[in-house]
């Protein structure tokens, strides 16, 4: 028996998969059409998909924590990798691509009084405040232009701010 309205099937094209993510009202100024990103799937773990955003939602609805998201469709390229439709997963979305910055997990860069961007370099047991010029401040990082170099080693933590320069230091590598 079958009732008015109900889906029997669902048919679908595993050569043109899409991946919908749900993207913050305050982020979708960021994001345009043909922009690329890269999908992590949580059927696939540790493998990156890429893809590019085909179209967004002109209003907005609200997710399951009550907060205002658009939808983003993206076109899915997953190759070889059988489709799984239905699979969750994430996706980030390339906004911008810094030339000449070098990124650094914003608690490694401190504030002076004089509103000057400074870090700790650590050379052996002991660290140097070297103060950087910050060209862009993204959720995850700083995008630093000078003062430093691909390679050097800064102090992070939660009592590096106590630091000062020529302070002595013992390492921690974290696993």
């Amino acid at each position: 028996s079958i009732a008015l309205g109900q889906t029997l099937f669902k048919i679908s094209n595993s050569n043109f998969m899409q991946f919908i993510a749900e993207i913050d009202e305050t982020d979708i100024q960021y994001i345009k059409l043909g922009q690329m990103a890269s999908i992590s799937l949580d059927a696939y773990p540790n493998t990156s998909f890429d893809a590019k955003v085909l179209r967004m939602d002109v209003k907005t609805r609200k997710n399951d924590s009550g907060g205002s998201i658009v939808e983003v469709v993206m076109d899915l390229s997953l190759g070889d990798v059988r489709p799984i439709i239905g699979t969750s997963g994430s996706a980030d979305i390339f906004v911008d691509k810094r030339v000449g910055e070098i990124a650094v997990p914003l608690d490694s860069v401190l504030l002076d009084d004089d509103k000057n961007y400074y870090v700790y370099k650590i050379f052996g047991e002991k660290v140097t405040k070297t103060k950087v010029t910050v060209a862009f401040e993204g959720d995850e990082f700083y995008g630093i232009t000078e003062g430093l170099f691909d390679g050097d080693v800064l102090a992070t933590g939660d009592n590096f701010s106590k630091l000062s320069d020529g302070s002595k230091i013992s390492l921690t590598k974290n696993k």
